[in-house]
C-alpha cells in the first residue's frame, strides 16, 4: 500500500478565491505571511492550477474551478 504524503500548501488568492501565489512542499516554512493554509495531496499538488479558494460557513475549502 502506498503512502500519501500530506502537501503543505500556503496560498494568496485574489477577489475571486484565484490562487495568485503559493508555497508548499513536504516540510516547508513559509517566507511571506499567506492568508491561507491547508493539507493537501500530490494529485491536488499536480494540478492546483486548477482548484480556487472558496469560504463556506466561515471557514476557508480548495474546490475545483468549474468550466466556463
Amino acid at each position: 500500500m502506498e503512502e500519501t504524503k500530506n502537501i503543505q500548501l500556503f496560498v494568496n488568492v485574489d477577489e475571486e478565491g484565484n490562487i495568485i501565489d503559493a508555497q508548499m512542499g513536504v516540510n516547508i516554512v513559509q517566507s511571506d505571511p499567506f492568508p491561507f493554509f491547508f493539507l493537501i495531496d500530490e494529485e491536488m499538488a499536480a494540478n492546483i492550477s486548477d482548484y480556487k479558494v472558496v469560504i463556506e460557513g466561515m471557514k476557508p475549502k480548495l474546490v475545483l474551478k468549474s468550466a466556463e
